[in-house]
């Protein structure tokens, strides 16, 4: 088991760093995101650009990469991606990024396609977690806590959960 961190803006060394990985993993566990300015991305294509790269373009890319190196194995093998509700659909305030969690979310489906039989792929939609921008905003019957994340996930995994919702009221 092993940790990796990296800048997902810059790509180039993302990938060296996956091509230095070894071959021998069975399991890839992948948080990546970053809501953005909504209002900044309107007018300044950078800050959209970085969005879209951050939460779609290069979690793509480079899961595609580290699939490749990953042992498949039936039973143990697994993709488990963290994406977003706002993925579901599409709210005004937050146009961009959930337009890129929703091609994520798609992405996540057809490689469940692909690998059917072969690795499971897990989709984990969290909803509002207890952090910084939501610890005081909102209904608090929409907002979990990481360390209900975690035991919800984990579970998920273990029983082979196709996409795992932390709260119930977002399958609705």
């Amino acid at each position: 088991f092993f940790f990796y961190e990296n800048d997902l803006l810059d790509l180039n060394k993302t990938l060296n760093d996956i091509n230095k990985l070894p071959s021998d993993f069975s399991g890839i566990f992948w948080v990546t995101g970053a809501t953005g300015d909504h209002e900044k991305e309107q007018n300044d294509l950078s800050s959209l650009k970085n969005n879209v790269e951050i939460n779609y373009f290069h979690p793509l890319i480079c899961l595609n990469q580290l699939q490749k190196k990953m042992i498949i194995n039936q039973t143990s093998s697994f993709i488990c991606v963290i994406t977003s509700v706002a993925g579901l659909r599409g709210r005004y305030k937050r146009l961009f990024y959930g337009s890129a969690k929703a091609g994520l979310i798609n992405y996540l489906s057809g490689l469940r396609q692909k690998f059917f039989g072969k690795i499971k792929i897990i989709t984990v939609i969290p909803g509002y977690m207890n952090t910084a921008p939501f610890s005081e905003n909102g209904p608090k019957f929409l907002i979990s806590s990481p360390e209900k994340a975690a035991k919800i996930i984990y579970s998920g995994i273990k029983k082979n959960q196709q996409i795992i919702y932390i709260n119930k009221f977002w399958r609705i």
